[in-house]
């Protein structure tokens, strides 16, 4: 029986990251999509030359280059050095914390 419960959890795990990925690469098309139109209104608001459109848009463009990138980094190092003295939220639940 414990089994059986273990092993629906571990097929469950997996339904949320999906969604999670699927709506976000959802939202992220949405926004590059809304460039086009986003870019002559902000021309116009802002009184921008079109060498700032262009910018504007190219650095829209590199950041959905660089951002997965930065992602794969980060899920390969972490945000902090093995060396650091923080807590990890398992040593606070032992009461081990430094």
């Amino acid at each position: 029986m414990i089994e059986a419960q273990q092993d629906t959890s571990r097929r469950r795990t997996g339904f949320w990251p999906v969604i999670l990925i699927t709506a976000l690469f959802f939202f992220w098309g949405i926004a590059n999509n809304l460039n086009d139109i986003l870019i002559p209104q902000f021309k116009k608001a802002f009184s921008l030359t079109d060498i700032i459109g262009v910018i504007l848009a190219h650095a829209s463009a590199r950041a959905a280059i660089i951002a997965p990138l930065l992602c794969f980094v980060v899920a390969l190092y972490g945000l902090t050095s093995r060396k650091s003295e923080t807590a990890t939220t398992e040593d606070i639940a032992r009461g081990v914390a430094p």
